[in-house]
């Protein structure tokens, strides 16, 4: 990043081995971004298209699906896009924190997205709110339209991927 520039502007790079702190793209950074560019009359770029280029080459075996705005949603399944590197015990344990309840299994849909199916749609909404943070700023929503990605202090749970919901 350019000098005095936040930690997570350099998303990451091809050489960042997995154990190291994967510096997350966060909404802060994001609100940061769309006011530079409003400053200078551009527009800011797709915070989910900065996220899938800065991970290392070929790290995201799939593309990231979208949900249209009139798909029927799954409220008891939390769709996760950046799985490339998890197994199923690492996203059930990901969601078996404590408080929370446990998921009930995982669909995977590719290499890079799985869903993580809880009994309840309130116990998917509680894992989603306890376990992500809004990725756009001023979308707090836990809805299948609004896009979340990790808190800070579980950035190494993606291992060396910004894990996004």
């Amino acid at each position: 990043p350019a000098a005095g520039a936040p930690e997570s502007a350099a998303l990451s790079s091809t050489d960042v081995p997995m154990e190291k702190e994967v510096p997350l793209l966060t909404a802060e950074e994001v609100a940061a971004r769309e006011a530079r560019a409003a400053k200078f009359g551009v527009e800011a770029k797709n915070p989910l298209e900065l996220i899938e280029k800065a991970a290392p080459k070929g790290a995201f075996w799939e593309q990231r699906r979208d949900a249209a705005p009139d798909e029927t949603p799954r409220p008891e399944a939390v769709y996760v896009f950046g799985t490339d590197r998890l197994s199923t015990a690492d996203l059930l344990g990901f969601f078996s924190a404590s408080g929370i309840p446990a998921p009930k299994h995982v669909e995977w849909i590719n290499d890079s997205s799985a869903n993580v199916v809880f009994a309840l749609a309130a116990e998917a909404e509680g894992a989603l709110a306890a376990r992500s943070a809004p990725l756009f700023p001023g979308k707090t929503g836990t809805d299948h339209l609004t896009w979340r990605t990790l808190h800070r202090e579980h950035a190494l749970s993606g291992k060396g991927l910004q894990l996004v919901f």
